[in-house]
């Protein structure tokens, strides 16, 4: 065979001087048609990427702000809240239209409350200490060979109680194991129905306090006049700075707590938070202050003294450890005080939890839900300890930790340091002036009574 049978390639007419086929764009070529909105998603991602690495938002503010622009007058239309500011406001309990989901006694029925002062009756202790928890819950059998008793809810203990008709109803204090024709049956069952009615109670008066003072009381290791000595106490401060308080027995907790075998000293304070948010739905913050504390400086308002961005910032703890002595995460040190949701002081070995302050938004409430989750409570290391609990969410959920600001020790936890101990830093210790007083060991010893008595008259009105 003779010649060069190949074929001679020609430039298409199309395309001058090209040498690829009909039809095939170069591909160095851009043509408006053949461009998709995929083809622009790594460059936005990108974007968005660069942009969380240098301000720390993965969403621009402006855009942001165009969004919530944008979406306020749909809000509007279906929330008697008014438009969100922000769209992140849209993760809100009131946006989302949902029934407020924290309360564990409280679910069923609300008795409305006029005065911002809600607790427990103390005249009631000695009868619910001479009934025993037998009367106020239904017994379960443990199936171990202890033959300890233990307790839970009956079916019928969150629905209401109607004290005017249920004393007159006769199948009410048998099932309440109460004998009539004892002379202090009225009592007797007057005491059960204000117990089971604490968790009901919420208010509803005309002010809405930003400042919930919120306390735990154990009526089995305090007596009523030490009651009465811390009751009086948080309403003093709340009457004088117009604060709400919220109190609750520690015992109406015990069902809650049997599974897992949590001390309810230390747990019922969580629980105790969550309802208080129940009861004041409105308020912005939730101040958990231990029975064993006394706040001692009643012209110290606690909003202006660190709940201020001004009074915030310079005082918080930034790249502190957690756990230490050898612990390893810190809080952040680019903190946002603005942001804050939980607010705790550190002590030698960890966080102090005899007093701290919760947030009423989404990561406060989140904060306490992952903090009273069963999962958490079984472990065995946290039974008897809330602040190692605490330090272990916070060391393994940055979001949760980001909103943690820890301050220093005697901003709200200063300690009592009793004659025979020694060796406690300063900074951890009570000086005259400090808005608080801790008595961390009194409740073991039964000397809290008299340790209150001691400093009280150093107390500023």
């Amino acid at each position: 065979m003779s010649g060069n049978l190949t074929p001679k390639l020609k430039a298409k007419r199309n395309f001058p001087g090209s040498i690829l086929p009909l039809g095939r764009t170069r591909s160095f070529q851009f043509k408006q048609s053949s461009s998709k909105v995929k083809d622009y998603v790594p460059i936005i991602v990108l974007f968005f990427l660069l942009h969380f690495l240098v301000t720390k938002r993965l969403i621009p503010k402006v855009l942001v702000q165009i969004l919530s622009f944008s979406i306020s007058p749909i809000i509007a239309v279906f929330t008697s809240h008014g438009p969100p500011s922000s769209i992140v406001q849209l993760v809100d309990q009131k946006y989302l239209g949902a029934a407020p989901f924290f309360g564990l006694t409280s679910e069923k029925y609300v008795i409305p409350e006029k005065e911002k002062y809600i607790l427990p009756k103390v005249e009631d202790v000695p009868v619910l200490k001479r009934l025993g928890y037998d009367k106020l819950f239904q017994v379960e059998n443990t199936k171990d060979r202890s033959n300890k008793k233990s307790y839970i809810y009956s079916p019928d203990y969150f629905d209401i109680i109607d004290e005017s008709a249920v004393i007159e109803e006769d199948s009410f204090p048998e099932k309440a194991g109460i004998n009539t024709n004892n002379k202090n049956s009225n009592q007797d069952l007057q005491a059960i129905i204000n117990f089971k009615r604490n968790g009901h109670r919420v208010y509803n008066g005309n002010e809405n306090p930003e400042i919930v003072i919120v306390t735990t009381l154990n009526y089995e290791k305090f007596n009523p006049s030490l009651i009465t000595k811390v009751a009086q106490n948080r309403i003093d401060y709340a009457y004088h700075n117009n604060y709400g308080v919220y109190a609750r027995y520690a015992q109406e907790f015990i069902p809650f707590f049997v599974k897992a075998r949590n001390d309810v000293d230390n747990w019922s304070r969580l629980v105790t938070m969550k309802e208080a948010m129940f009861a004041f739905p409105n308020a912005k913050w939730f101040w958990y202050v231990d029975e064993k504390t006394l706040i001692m400086r009643n012209d110290i308002d606690i909003k202006n003294y660190i709940l201020k961005r001004e009074a915030l910032d310079p005082i918080i703890l930034r790249g502190h450890i957690l756990a230490p002595p050898n612990g390893q995460i810190k809080t952040y040190t680019n903190v946002d005080v603005e942001k804050l949701s939980l607010l705790i002081t550190p002590t030698e070995l960890g966080l102090s939890t005899e007093s701290f302050l919760v947030k009423n938004d989404f990561h406060g409430r989140s904060l306490l839900d992952v903090w009273l989750d069963p999962l958490m409570r079984s472990y065995p290391f946290f039974r008897k300890d809330i602040s190692k609990a605490l330090s272990h969410i916070l060391q393994w959920h940055p979001v949760l930790l980001e909103r943690t600001g820890l301050l220093p020790p005697r901003t709200i936890a200063s300690a009592y340091e009793q004659s025979d101990e020694n060796g406690r830093p300063e900074k951890f210790l009570y000086h005259e002036g400090d808005l608080v007083i801790n008595f961390p060991k009194c409740k073991e010893a039964g000397n809290c009574e008299q340790l209150m008595s001691l400093v009280e008259h150093e107390r500023k009105a």
